[in-house]
């Protein structure tokens, strides 16, 4: 018979010996201890309640955009980013939201999270209406999203920045007179110009949306056939207006010059109007006449009619003639 007591074994001890066991691998030197923080319920309910917070936030946003236009519907969420190639190096990064009143003309489901843009020159008004009308173009508004304070380096976009950057933008393509077009790759399989995008009043950002291919954009008038455009502005400067500001308005750049055509032709068509056919406006005193003052430096009422063309470089000041 055996000296040692022996040792009763009953459920009891068998449960413990088992916790002992399970601990011990737990607790081991490759096993990190679970923290009672990672566990918290009230903590995990903690972040739900923040995430649905930051949900209805984001719901309220849109509604608050969506609420001042009827029949808009939300297209797209995402980021806008242009990268300056110059030396100042100043791009820009937005979260916007897109609304049209047509969503599913818009075929969001092939737009990329991220729009990069490339800059071009812009075109009147009334040649992008009608570019906008002949190809049918599905429009839609673009204005800045709500950023998530805690993420937004996340995304690389400052929340308090980005209706700044948005404004700031809005105002450099209507001042400039510049459009932004986006590409990425459409349903055929080809990259393709997709979305222009515009600022017409400098404070809200439209896009005219072709999910198969842009159709190739309406051209500008200073890039079609200089040397022709430099005979045209010659002969009709020589017809409209004196000898010495022809010469003065010779050492236009050539933007400039059809800026001044445009008006002048403008002008001679409200007079022709005005008089009634045949009774030709070329020497009306709207364009050519005694009170008449040709001050092509840019300080007199000419330098104001046209849109302030002041000096001979630079880009054109002043408001868009049409």
């Amino acid at each position: 018979m055996s000296s040692q007591a022996e040792v009763p074994i009953d459920a009891e001890h068998i449960d413990k010996a088992h916790r002992e066991e399970e601990v011990a691998e737990d607790n081991g030197p490759d096993t990190p201890r679970a923290t009672t923080q990672e566990l918290d319920p009230p903590e995990l309910e903690g972040i739900s309640e923040r995430a649905k917070e930051k949900q209805k936030q984001k719901q309220k946003q849109r509604e608050i955009v969506l609420s001042g236009r009827d029949g808009f519907g939300p297209v797209w969420e995402g980021l806008l980013e242009w990268r300056d190639k110059s030396a100042k190096g100043d791009d820009i990064r937005m979260l916007l939201l897109a609304c049209s009143t047509t969503p599913e003309e818009c075929h969001a489901d092939t737009w990329p999270h991220t729009l990069t843009i490339e800059l071009t020159r812009g075109v009147p008004i009334h040649v992008l209406q009608d570019w906008l009308s002949r190809n049918s173009a599905t429009l839609c508004s673009l204005s800045p999203a709500l950023v998530d304070q805690d993420e937004d380096s996340g995304v690389g976009v400052d929340a308090a920045m980005n209706p700044v950057n948005y404004t700031m933008f809005c105002r450099l393509l209507m001042e400039q007179n510049l459009f932004a077009t986006v590409s990425w790759v459409t349903p055929f399989g080809v990259e393709s110009k997709t979305i222009l995008l515009f600022s017409i009043t400098g404070t809200a950002l439209v896009g005219a949306v072709f999910p198969y291919g842009m159709p190739e954009l309406p051209v500008a008038i200073e890039s079609l056939m200089p040397s022709e455009s430099r005979s045209l502005a010659d002969s009709l400067l020589a017809q409209l207006l004196p000898p010495d500001v022809v010469q003065c308005l010779q050492n236009l750049t050539h933007e400039k010059r059809n800026m001044v055509i445009l008006a002048l032709i403008r002008l001679q068509k409200e007079e022709n109007e005005k008089k009634g056919e045949g009774e030709g406006a070329v020497g009306s005193s709207a364009v050519q006449g005694p009170g008449t003052s040709y001050d092509v430096g840019g300080s007199g009422s000419t330098s104001a009619m046209y849109g302030g063309f002041g000096s001979s470089s630079g880009p054109v000041g002043g408001s868009p003639l049409f």
